[in-house]
């Protein structure tokens, strides 16, 4: 359950919600793995918060999947194919290689959908503790 929390103007989405960190496909696994999604909101300027942690390296790829799908015909937590990674962008990633377990802030404005939501895969050398621990989404309305 993704809890959203006010600040002023500011909306703050824990997209990881109460199922905490999400642990991550170890190395050259190419099973990807999910976030919860949510709504997302239109006419808004974004950012995204996100954190890894690991007992060894971290090598992550983040990408954040769209869709226009009804709620009823989603499928949370896994592959469904209705959730697409936009292609309109100069990257499609997110962020392409997380090699640390620092906080990151990325401004980032998706397109127009119902729903969002991060598809995370371990890459080469990625350790098999590292968890996703921090995916936030933050943002204000456009007036």
């Amino acid at each position: 359950m993704t809890t959203i929390k006010s600040h002023g103007s500011i909306r703050v989405a824990d997209i990881l919600g109460v199922a905490g960190a999400i642990s991550v496909p170890t190395a050259n696994n190419t099973t990807a793995v999910y976030s919860p999604y949510i709504s997302c909101p239109r006419n808004s300027t974004f950012n995204f918060e996100y954190q890894a942690t690991s007992g060894g390296t971290v090598a992550l790829k983040i990408e954040i999947e769209q869709s226009n799908a009804n709620e009823e015909d989603i499928t949370d937590l896994a592959a469904d194919a209705s959730f697409v990674v936009p292609d309109d962008f100069t990257t499609d990633e997110l962020i392409d290689n997380l090699a640390d377990e620092l906080v990151h802030h990325v401004a980032y404005q998706p397109n127009t959908t119902k729903w969002i939501r991060a598809k995370i895969t371990g890459l080469t050398g990625n350790d098999a503790s590292t968890t996703l621990s921090k995916f936030n989404m933050s943002y204000a309305l456009n007036i």
